[in-house]
């Protein structure tokens, strides 16, 4: 067949595919017969008088049959839902000698909702390069009642082609596409039509059932893979390694430099919709000079784990400060990397960055912490007129007590009107109230509870209500209903980039770098947002 100018044979399928896919696919089903239905050494068939004391066992696992004694096996107890009182959900008795727990079934009942699904990729050649296939796989284990269904009915759907040329180019073709029900949630569904993809989905996941690259331009890329990059074991992360190799050659020597954490960011880049790191890093690049833009000697002072954790996002950071000619280390890197970092480097010289981050570096309070901390103290400062000219005010001693002073201060001078307007700001936030498990999450509504807020979780957070009126900011807090009295996590979010500022606990400690739960949950709620302004616009267009 001809796909988009890319010829191939669709029907190919590598040596023993069903095979090797049912005995990868998790079947968790094991039937049983009762009624009238038992076992017979010849065959499954119907008898005028059942047994009443024995339950006969088919485990498609295993492929073996087995009986047991009903009264013992059904004497599990009662659940209640919704004051229903239900049998609770019977389970295959030979667990006892399996690793796998399975549901145990009536195969006298069809039962249309055991499906088992499994998505499996395969490379395959083409005139211009190579293509990799992903297909969906389901069987439909149905149960029926004169014999017992022993192997499912297999269906299977492709649903990605990624296409790799000899010319260094890809195509990528999908065809899943998200939908979003504000009950459900996002879900995928499989469409007719294949769409051409800019970048890898997200959403994609497959095993790798067979890889034949000999004699094709990534021959060389998986031998490379196999050498130096096995700590990448997902097949689908394999697959968009390949692509990122294809796009930036130089992504070879940042793996082999011991950039880790650099070379995941950027693979993951291809699955990101919304990734900008296409301006941070140039295409095409092929030596560490041009990935980074500068001497990779200016990074010698950091160790091998502090190389393997820095993030795509910290180039620009490096930049900045080597043209700074400052030096690299792990605490002014960790100093920097903070969403007020750019706008602050803009406002001084090099001399003054120099002495800024050799003060900040000198302070008690958390490296992530302290230059948003000394940012806020410097507006705050400049909006009660302070002398910013005096060395005392501009380098305080005690950075911590002296924005504590200033946080107070400001919040004395906020006025009346400035309550009011910041009420009809929080009141276009209500629909971002959003909920997951035992977390939820709202905007603060009025200044007096900011207040209390930020005396609550012991921050500088009163300060920000100039910000929320001119609608530069919103506050949220989020609460743990486990435990709502205790102060969880306060939030701040930029309406102009759709972004999470920070993310702090009580007394500016923790953060979604130190708690995989709260980060998990941001990442829901702005992929919430996200989904409902895009349903807005197509209701409004």
């Amino acid at each position: 067949m001809i796909f988009e100018g890319y010829e191939f044979d669709a029907s190919y399928r590598p040596a023993d595919y069903e095979s090797r896919i049912r005995e990868g696919m998790p079947f968790g089903v094991a039937f049983y017969l009762d009624q009238k239905y038992v076992f017979d050494e010849n065959d499954i068939f119907l008898l005028e008088s059942p047994k009443k004391d024995g339950i006969v066992i088919y485990c498609p696992q295993h492929g073996k049959i087995f009986e047991e004694d009903k009264k013992a096996l059904m004497s599990q107890g009662c659940g209640c839902h919704a004051g229903n009182v239900s049998r609770m959900q019977d389970v295959c008795p030979y667990e006892r000698t399996c690793a796998q727990s399975c549901y145990l079934k009536n195969a006298v009942y069809e039962h249309k909702d055991l499906i088992r699904k499994s998505d499996i990729a395969f490379y395959q050649r083409t005139k211009q390069g190579i293509v990799l296939r992903a297909f969906r796989v389901a069987f439909d284990f149905s149960g029926e009642k004169y014999e017992l269904r022993r192997d499912g009915e297999m269906s299977e759907t492709e649903w990605l082609r990624i296409f790799y040329n000899a010319n260094r180019t890809t195509a990528i073709y999908s065809r899943l596409k998200s939908n979003y029900n504000p009950y459900s949630g996002c879900t995928t569904i499989t469409e007719r039509q294949w769409r051409k993809k800019k970048l890898f989905q997200r959403i994609a996941d497959f095993n790798l059932l067979e890889q034949e690259t000999k004699g094709t331009l990534l021959e060389g890329y998986t031998k490379y893979f196999e050498l130096s990059q096995g700590y990448i074991t997902d097949e689908v992360l394999q697959a968009i390694l390949l692509l990122a190799l294809f796009d930036t050659p130089a992504l070879k020597e940042v793996i082999k430099a011991g950039y880790y954490g650099i070379a995941k960011d950027y693979i993951f880049s291809f699955t990101d919709e919304g990734s900008n790191f296409g301006k941070i890093i140039k295409k095409r690049c092929r030596t560490l000079k041009d990935f980074f833009e500068i001497e990779i000697s200016k990074l010698d002072a950091l160790t091998e784990e502090e190389k393997a954790s820095l993030k795509t996002t910290d180039i620009p950071i490096i930049r900045r400060l080597v043209k700074a000619d400052v030096g690299i280390t792990r605490d002014k890197l960790e100093i920097c990397r903070n969403h007020h970092f750019n706008e602050f480097a803009d406002r001084c010289d090099a001399e003054r960055l120099r002495r800024t981050l050799k003060y900040l570096n000198r302070q008690e309070i958390a490296k992530c912490n302290v230059l948003g901390d000394y940012f806020d103290y410097i507006e705050q400062a400049e909006r009660l007129h302070l002398n910013m000219a005096d060395e005392q005010v501009l380098y305080p001693k005690d950075l911590s007590r002296a924005h504590s002073r200033t946080s107070s201060l400001v919040q004395y001078e906020t006025a009346k009107e400035l309550c009011a307007k910041f009420e009809e700001k929080a009141s276009e936030y209500q629909s971002y109230c959003f909920r997951q498990r035992n977390i939820s999450l709202r905007p603060i509504r009025t200044i007096a509870e900011l207040k209390y807020y930020a005396t609550l979780f012991s921050n500088c957070s009163a300060g920000y209500a100039d910000r929320i009126v001119a609608g530069n900011s919103m506050i949220f807090v989020a609460v743990d209903r486990r435990q709502p009295k205790k102060p969880f996590y306060m939030l701040e979010y930029n309406p102009h980039t759709e972004r999470i500022v920070q993310c702090r606990g009580y007394d500016n400690k923790g953060g979604r770098d130190s708690d995989p739960q709260i980060a998990s949950f941001c990442e829901q709620w702005l992929s919430f947002i996200k989904e409902r302004k895009q349903i807005r616009v197509k209701i409004a267009g």
